[in-house]
Formats: C-alpha cells, structure tokens, sequence
C-alpha cells in the first residue's frame, strides 16, 4: 500500500490533473518497482492520495473483494469489515508511519 501526498514535489502536477491522478502515478511507480514479483506472484497495487482518492485498478479490486466475501459468507455486512480495516490501516499508515500498526494495544 502506498499513501500519497498529493502535495509532494513528485505528485504536485499529477494532483492538479485530477483528483485521482497522483494515486494512479503511484500505481504505475509501485508496479515498475515490482515487476519482477508479477511474473510468480499476484500484485496488486494499492495507492491512496492522503485526500481519499484510491487507484482505480483497487477500487476495482475492493469492489470485487467485497462482492466474492459477501457471497461466500451469505452476509452483506461482512463486507464492511474489509472497508473499515482498510481505512483502520490508511489511517494508522499515515498518521503513524514506521510503527508496527499491529502491537496489541498500541496506540499512536
């Protein structure tokens, strides 16, 4: 996962474009880096501008997710807790960033 600042130097003309842009940049930075990795892996790169926007590719990817959990599980809500751990995680990996998000009882 990689979180954006939309204001970075890097980014800055990107995020101008428009509101997604600088996620999508990212996508394709992120997917040069690791493209070795895609020959034996699945990777799916996850960017998010630090104002809300994510990627198209994993909106995409989120979506279909949500859909195949909720169906495996008969539940609709399930669902939800995909969304809410992945909002849980951006938050902590942007406010907090280097701390090991996963120490129980931690706090930022």
């Amino acid at each position: 996962m990689t979180v954006v600042g939309t204001t970075a130097e890097s980014y800055v003309e990107a995020s101008a474009r428009d509101a997604v842009s600088a996620a999508e940049l990212a996508a394709i930075r992120k997917s040069d880096k690791y493209s070795a990795l895609q020959r034996t892996h699945f990777f799916q790169p996850i960017a998010v501008e630090t104002l809300g926007p994510m990627n198209t590719a994993a909106s995409s990817f989120f979506a279909e997710l949500r859909r195949k959990i909720s169906a495996m599980s008969g539940d609709d809500r399930e669902s939800g807790y995909l969304v809410r751990y992945y909002y849980y995680y951006y938050y902590y990996y942007y406010y907090c960033p280097g701390e090991d998000l996963f120490l129980p009882g931690y706090r930022c």
